[in-house]
């Protein structure tokens, strides 16, 4: 009897928390899909919204960056495994709400997930109190009520990210291999999501198997198992799944595969066995242990530049000097997060910072904390600019944030039980935590709130959208500018003025004339957002030499130029803008709705003489 009162507080104590969160935000599940990040839900909610109106999950057809010379526009092979898509297209034929309703719910859902997979982890790493504190603090912060609200990958990743963790504490419990096998299987599972996870997640694992593990070689035996099942995902999906979309055949392997795998799961003791007998006789020879170093080295190189990492290399992997060690850079950051967090929690995470090594806690307690912290900063170090730019980046650094904080309150009630000798406080720790996770609930929520409602609300574009629908037909796309995203609300795939890149549509505009090419290609519309149409803010379709800066190099100078440089932040090169003029020829505008404003593109030039 007494354990079941014990864990119905501690189920009553999560739901409070589940409660809180998905409350935050309930007010603002109806908004249209149209912010904040608007771009995350046309990535998502686009190919769900197809995958739900074919009754198919093994479709892919985006409606965002779509290029309109292909037979089929938009339609391709999978850019992930599509467990955002897959989830959300189910909900929608579940569920008989409006698309932007169910958008919410199923991300809210997601939220939740993470919060019970934090809590289960914390729980187990540290305890039950610290899960509880740190799980309130979680459930208020901006960040994760931000990727639980719109419908970044960056959610499945984390979803897989603290699966992972949680899996590997089950492993250092039992000691059962198979658990060791699963974390690196999940963990793959989310580097599919988003690739950003081996910069966060490895060198937690590597510090927390480092402190858990008996000698060398069983931590190094314990990694070997950990990342060969980690490759499982990727490795499927680059050989299979990803050409699901384009021929079903594909299933077969995929699924011969995993049926193939899973006795390996289920007992990988022999494998684990062959690495520690390997690296124990790698262990006892230095020769031995520089050539493998060497070879581990350009293995992993070869291997970035072999599946294309390199490609991020400027644009998200930063190298820039001028920005690493500009430490305004990262003043800027924090004060940028600074009230994301509220200054409740980022005043409460610096005290954390500072007390932690002093703290009541035990040795491995404090290095998950210092784990985690490690993770943050490598992926800060890495990822630099993407940082710098996104919000929903900046997730991780927010649940460090939220472990610091709690060492605050943590430490506060265990003086407070060590102080009042006379009363049992042994008795009372649910009570003390639910004590200390209400007053945390006050702290932060009320302070929240108002940030989310400023960040979450948007405009009605209800109107809009059906002025593009009743004006166009499904098959027909639009050119967006301005961050006029309608392609949901009015279910029309659109382009964006970077498509003007793609090779084959600039070829035709060459040689048939803006006009014809676009309306060749059903590209009927121009919407442009909050502005009238200037193209000259788009690719020029007329040159073989793009006329937009590098992604990297156009992040960089906005970085510099924010932070106190001289350098130029313009993404598009406006040396020659004769292209725009031309471009005009072949617009009409129609009219300005809800401060979106269409242009309808015409076959042929407006005035007489050349047609391109």
């Amino acid at each position: 009897m007494k354990w079941n009162k014990y864990n119905n507080v501690t189920v009553g104590t999560i739901l409070l928390i589940l409660c809180t969160f998905t409350t935050l935000k309930m007010g603002h599940w109806d908004n249209a899909l149209v912010g904040p990040h608007p771009q995350k839900y046309q990535r998502a909610v686009g190919p769900a919204m197809d995958m739900a109106q074919n009754i198919d999950p093994f479709r892919f057809v985006d409606t965002f960056k779509v290029d309109p010379v292909r037979s089929n526009p938009g339609s391709g092979k999978y850019p992930h495994i599509p467990f955002m898509e897959v989830g959300l297209a189910a909900s929608i034929l579940i569920f008989p709400f409006s698309l932007q309703l169910t958008t919410h719910l199923f991300a809210n859902f997601l939220g939740c997930i993470i919060l019970l997979l934090f809590f289960f982890y914390t729980q187990k790493a540290i305890d039950k109190r610290f899960a509880i504190l740190s799980t309130g603090f979680m459930s208020t912060s901006y960040y994760l009520n931000l990727i639980s609200f719109t419908t970044p990958q960056d959610t499945i990743m984390f979803v897989f990210f603290f699966a992972s963790l949680l899996t590997a504490e089950f492993f250092w419990e039992d000691k059962n291999t198979s658990y060791l096998a699963m974390s690196g299987f999940l963990a793959g599972l989310g580097f599919n999501a988003k690739y950003t996870l081996i910069i966060i997640l490895s060198p937690i694992i590597m510090i927390l198997f480092y402190y858990r593990s008996k000698n060398k070689q069983s931590y190094f035996a314990n990694l070997g198992i950990f990342y060969t099942f980690f490759i499982v995902p990727e490795t499927l999906f680059r050989l299979f799944i990803k050409h699901i979309p384009s021929s079903h055949v594909y299933l077969i392997p995929t699924i011969v595969s995993l049926a193939v795998l899973i006795p390996i799961f289920k007992k990988p003791d022999n494998l684990h066995a062959k690495y520690g007998h390997i690296i124990k006789k790698i262990l006892q020879d230095k020769v031995l242990i520089f050539v493998t170093t060497i070879l581990g080295i350009i293995s992993l190189v070869s291997t970035f530049f072999l599946l294309g990492f390199n490609k991020y290399i400027g644009g998200f992997i930063t190298l820039d000097a001028s920005i690493l060690l500009n430490p305004n850079v990262y003043l800027y950051i924090l004060n940028d997060m600074k009230p994301l967090l509220t200054k409740n929690v980022y005043y409460l995470g610096i005290a954390g910072w500072l007390i932690t090594p002093y703290s009541s806690m035990s040795k491995y307690q404090r290095m998950v904390i210092y784990a985690f912290i490690t993770g943050s900063l490598s992926y800060l170090t890495v990822a630099l600019k993407p940082v710098y730019f996104h919000m929903y980046y900046k997730f991780i650094f927010a649940v460090c944030f939220s472990l610091l904080a709690t060492v605050v309150i943590y430490q506060i009630i265990y003086l407070i039980e060590k102080q009042a000798h006379g009363y049992k406080f042994s008795q009372k720790k649910m009570l003390l935590s639910f004590v200390g996770l209400t007053v945390i609930l006050l702290l932060t929520a009320g302070a929240v709130q108002p940030v989310i409602n400023s960040n979450f609300e948007t405009q009605d574009v209800k109107k809009a959208s059906n002025y593009l629908e009743k004006n166009t037909d499904k098959g027909e796309l639009f050119l967006r500018q301005n961050s006029a995203y309608l392609s949901l609300s009015a279910d029309r795939q659109s382009i964006s003025p970077g498509s003007m890149d793609y090779e084959n549509l600039s070829h035709e505009i060459r040689k048939k004339g803006f006009g014809k090419a676009m309306t060749d290609n059903n590209v009927t519309y121009i919407v442009s957002a909050g502005a009238e149409f200037s193209p000259n803010e788009m690719s020029n379709p007329y040159s073989e030499q793009r006329n937009v800066r590098d992604i990297g190099g156009y992040r960089s100078a906005l970085i510099k130029h924010e932070v106190g440089s001289a350098d130029d932040p313009r993404y598009f090169n406006s040396s020659n803008n004769s292209y725009g003029e031309r471009i005009k020829k072949y617009i009409e505008f129609e009219t300005e709705i809800q401060n979106f404003y269409f242009y309808r593109i015409r076959e042929t030039a407006k005035s007489t003489g050349s047609n391109n």
